[in-house]
């Protein structure tokens, strides 16, 4: 009887300094109820219960899910519990375990709101649209609060249905104008969909509401940057390392301290690649221009498929190219250095403006001998133009979807008569290679390419090179090579909008899509361009 009066004072002293925000009294309170023999039960299931959601808050996921389990074993059914259960595993991916829990614990409370949210959350995770909906719709249906309608549009948008998104944000937020979350995606949304003065107008007011949001702060870079205003762009581009997820996990956590622009004729600055190839590609100008202004010593940082190019590049500035840290994003085999700086850094240090990109082309040169090596391999008939071809990026990239073209969306281009095609395509799928047969017109270079600099030293040779937004239409254009770049809508913030010609590369031309998914008028108007090179 002791123990049965002491656990449930201790329980309630617990809960008071939980609700006053002193966690740590209160998570020792309840581990007191916890050891306790013949406590009072519901003490006992309140207090695993309570436990469990704050180390599940914590991050503390293992044991988030120990202590739901304790608390199941007493009351099988208890709703609290499985949905606590469901969230931990949906914290760590497991979606079919955590839907598992949410669908039992539905069983017992059909009518609770939270329980079809979460239910919906995990559906969208893994693609299941059509039963996503259902469950946020009941859930909204329920209790229509701001969450609810955030989670619904959340699914809009990632199921890519924008408008019905940017109806689902506005909704919340008349409910909750402090929304900062629904505030930042209304912003990505009006982004994706082309009214970038109102994602700019959302994702302020969000930084002024939460000046900390990096994923704010993240989103806002990117429409500035898209909307040409770099100088502002540049500023908030720095957030990437907390806004993005996958470029926080990748962040470099390097002793030296990070460069500010500063000379140091005697320290040594490490130059280090982030994000994509492409990315590499685009901010390699800047690699003679930090070597001026630093005055010491350089080292650039390649990923290995760059190393031969940028290697023969930059040959005799006083610079050293070394390969990517094999521990990457460690730092295992670099020379020692005095700072850092990650590339795509490097235009905001140099504060640069459309007018000032460092544009002078070509500044990415394959070696002389690589060069005499492909002008063996680059053969066409008299009089025939020569044209490189991607039409696919990395399938691993977040926006392939929209970025890649169906090869059978090309045929109106590869039947043209007066073309010799060469595939710049590093990997051809079985489909693809089917579909583009046995074709005289058509060489598929993409087994000899090895690295970049063979890709460098082939583009060399052609007339023109026509590209998806994939690493090679960087590469072309960092060479001087004239080069088609087919953008997918929404396009990356580097190709701005409504411009057919890039600051950043002189001799592109743009053909941009007017609605995500269509192909066939950017065809038919590269199809009318190609007709007069040919005069056919």
């Amino acid at each position: 009887m002791k123990n049965y009066i002491k656990s449930q004072s201790l329980y309630n002293l617990g809960l008071r300094a939980h609700q006053s925000g002193d966690v740590d009294q209160a998570i020792t309170l309840y581990a007191q109820v916890l050891v306790m023999e013949e406590p009072d039960a519901r003490a006992t299931r309140l207090a695993l219960n309570n436990l469990a959601a704050i180390r599940l808050k914590q991050g503390g996921y293992k044991e988030a899910t120990e202590l739901y389990n304790r608390l199941l074993a007493i009351v099988p059914e208890d709703v609290a519990g499985l949905n606590g259960l469901g969230l931990a595993m949906q914290s760590v991916g497991d979606w079919n375990g955590a839907m598992a829990h949410y669908r039992r614990a539905l069983m017992v409370a059909p009518d609770d709101a939270d329980l079809h949210s979460n239910l919906g959350i995990c559906l969208t995770s893994i693609g299941r649209f059509d039963e996503a909906q259902a469950a946020l719709e009941r859930a909204v249906a329920l209790l229509p609060n701001a969450a609810g309608f955030f989670n619904l549009g959340r699914l809009h948008e990632v199921a890519g249905r924008l408008p019905q998104a940017l109806a689902c944000y506005d909704r919340a937020l008349s409910i909750d104008c402090h929304m900062v979350v629904a505030l930042i995606q209304r912003g990505v949304v009006q982004h994706d969909m082309g009214k970038d003065a109102a994602a700019i107008a959302d994702l302020e007011h969000a930084l002024r509401i939460d000046p900390g949001s990096a994923k704010a702060a993240w989103n806002l870079s990117i429409c500035l940057l898209c909307d040409g205003r770099y100088e502002e762009g540049w500023q908030f581009y720095e957030a990437r390392w907390q806004g993005h997820g996958g470029m926080a996990a990748a962040r470099r956590r390097f002793a030296a301290g990070q460069w500010n622009g500063a000379p140091d004729p005697h320290g040594c600055l490490l130059i280090h690649t982030e994000q994509g190839i492409g990315d590499t590609l685009q901010m390699a100008r800047f690699i003679p221009v930090v070597k001026h202004a630093f005055q010491g010593e350089v080292v650039v940082e390649a990923q290995g498929s760059l190393f031969r190019l940028l290697k023969s590049s930059f040959t005799g500035q006083s610079l050293r190219i070394v390969e990517r840290a094999a521990d990457f994003p460690g730092g295992a085999g670099l020379p020692p250095f005095t700072t850092h700086i990650p590339i795509a850094s490097l235009p905001g240090i140099f504060k640069t403006r459309l007018s000032s990109i460092p544009n002078l082309v070509p500044y990415l040169h394959p070696s002389p001998d690589i060069l005499r090596d492909w002008a063996k391999r680059i053969t066409a008939p008299r009089g025939a133009l020569r044209v490189g071809l991607v039409w696919r990026g990395n399938p691993q990239h977040h926006n392939d979807m929209n970025r890649s073209i169906p090869v059978a969306a090309l045929e109106p281009l590869l039947s043209m008569p007066k073309i010799s095609w060469f595939l710049l395509q590093k990997h051809m799928g079985s489909v693809e290679g089917h579909t583009l047969g046995d074709r005289p017109s058509i060489t598929d270079l993409g087994p000899l390419l090895d690295d970049f600099a063979d890709t460098a030293a082939a583009i060399a040779h052609l007339d023109l090179v026509i590209s998806v937004d994939t690493s090679v239409v960087h590469l072309a254009g960092a060479c001087k090579r004239p080069t088609w770049a087919l953008l997918g809508w929404p396009s990356d913030w580097r190709w701005l909008r409504e411009r057919n010609s890039s600051p950043w590369y002189p001799t592109m031309t743009l053909f941009r899509q007017r609605q995500s998914g269509d192909w066939a008028p950017v065809i038919d108007q590269v199809e009318r361009k190609l007709r007069l090179l040919t005069n056919v």
